[in-house]
């Protein structure tokens, strides 16, 4: 089975997620940034599809977000979505502009905090 990942995270991130799961797990992948546009686009499914060699109507993409499954759709592969799971209590979330700003001090004192 050919397989792609397809993310909207910076290329760094993907080759992070790639090392944990094993690169070879995948045919090909695309970050953001690799393609025209990112997600909700299509363009990075097309992408991918078009890596493998194969038509997006014979394609299942696995989501985890409305932006990425609305660039699946749009791509004309079909969607399995995946929703976060669910939170037992409320949490106060922390916005940040990238991955890039998340460090150990951040992550020690988010947890210290409660």
């Amino acid at each position: 089975m050919k397989t792609a990942l397809v993310s909207a995270s910076p290329r760094n991130v993907v080759d992070i997620v790639l090392e944990a799961l094993g690169r070879g797990r995948f045919s090909v992948s695309f970050a953001a940034g690799e393609t025209p546009q990112t997600k909700p686009a299509p363009d990075p499914y097309l992408a991918a599809v078009e890596a493998l060699g194969l038509n997006p109507a014979d394609c299942v993409a696995v989501e985890d977000t409305p932006v990425g499954v609305a660039s699946a759709e749009a791509a004309g592969c079909a969607v399995v979505a995946v929703p976060p799971p669910p939170r037992s209590r409320p949490v106060r979330p922390v916005v940040v502009g990238s991955l890039l700003d998340v460090d150990l001090p951040l992550l020690h004192a988010l947890v210290t905090e409660r």
